[in-house]
C-alpha cells in the first residue's frame, strides 16, 4: 500500500482513515485486564498446547505471537519437580512479561500511526475513545455512541460529500476543456508559433476524452496536452 521514497500511500480510490486513539495510560491498563481476562478463559491451556519441549525457536509461525515465547520457562517448569510456589512465581512472571510486550506493541502500532498521519495522501481521522474504556456497563455503550461511533459517521458523511463535490468539479473541468477543444479546432486557431494547435489536459478523464477523440497526447512538463494538426 505504501511505495516511493516519499512513503506515498498508493491507491486506486480516494480513502477515509479513522484512528480510534486512546491515552496510554488508559490503553495499558485495558491490556493488563485483557491479558488477566484471556487467562480466565484458558490462554495458558491454549499455549501449553502448542508447547513443544524440543522446540526452542519462536522467530517463526504461531510461536511468534505475543503469548507464546513469554510461558516458555513456565511450561518447561510443569514437567520437572519444580514446587508449585516457584510454578507461580514462573507463571506470574510470564504473564506481566505478556502485558509488558503487548503494552510495547501498542506504542510501536501509535508511532506508524502518527508518521503516517503526517505524509501526503492519508487522510486520517483521530476519534479520542478514551472515555469508553473508562466507562463500566450501559454508560460503555452510552459514551462509545456519542464520543466514537456519531463523530466517525459524522467523518465519513463529510469524507463522502467532499467526494462527490470534488468529482463534480472534475466533470465541469472536462466539460469546458472539451468545449474550448471543439471551439479551437472549429475556427482553425493556432496557438505555438509553428501553427499547431495546443490544448492543455489539466485531469485525467478530459485527456482520456481526448484520446478517445483521437488527438495525440505529449508530456510537456508536469502537464498533459493535446496536440491538434498543423493548420500551416
Amino acid at each position: 500500500m505504501i511505495e516511493g521514497a516519499g512513503r506515498e500511500f498508493r491507491r486506486r480510490y480516494e480513502c477515509c482513515f479513522l484512528w480510534v486513539d486512546v491515552q496510554l495510560p488508559v490503553l495499558h491498563a485495558f491490556v493488563a485486564e485483557r491479558v488477566d481476562c484471556m487467562v480466565e478463559r484458558g490462554l495458558v491451556e491454549e499455549v501449553r498446547g502448542l508447547f513443544d519441549p524440543d522446540v526452542v525457536d519462536y522467530s517463526r509461525g504461531i510461536r511468534r505471537a505475543i503469548g507464546v515465547p513469554e510461558m516458555d520457562r513456565y511450561l518447561r517448569a510443569e514437567g520437572t519437580e519444580t514446587d508449585e510456589e516457584a510454578k507461580a512465581r514462573l507463571l506470574e512472571a510470564a504473564l506481566d512479561e505478556i502485558k509488558a510486550n503487548t503494552c510495547k506493541l501498542t506504542c510501536c502500532q501509535l508511532q506508524k500511526i502518527h508518521r503516517l498521519s503526517t505524509l501526503s495522501g492519508w487522510n486520517v481521522n483521530k476519534v479520542d475513545a478514551t472515555e469508553v474504556l473508562r466507562k463500566k456497563g450501559k454508560k460503555e455503550d452510552e459514551v462509545w455512541a456519542a464520543q466514537v461511533a456519531c463523530p466517525s459517521i459524522e467523518i465519513v458523511a463529510k469524507f463522502l460529500q467532499q467526494t462527490i463535490t470534488e468529482e463534480d468539479q472534475v466533470a465541469e473541468a472536462t466539460a469546458q476543456e472539451a468545449e474550448q477543444f471543439a471551439l479551437v479546432t472549429k475556427e482553425n486557431r493556432p496557438c505555438l508559433m509553428n501553427e499547431t494547435v495546443v490544448l492543455g489536459a489539466t485531469t485525467t478523464k478530459a485527456a482520456a476524452a481526448l484520446v478517445t477523440a483521437g488527438v495525440d497526447m505529449v508530456k510537456v512538463a508536469s502537464t498533459t496536452v493535446a496536440v491538434v494538426g498543423a493548420t500551416v
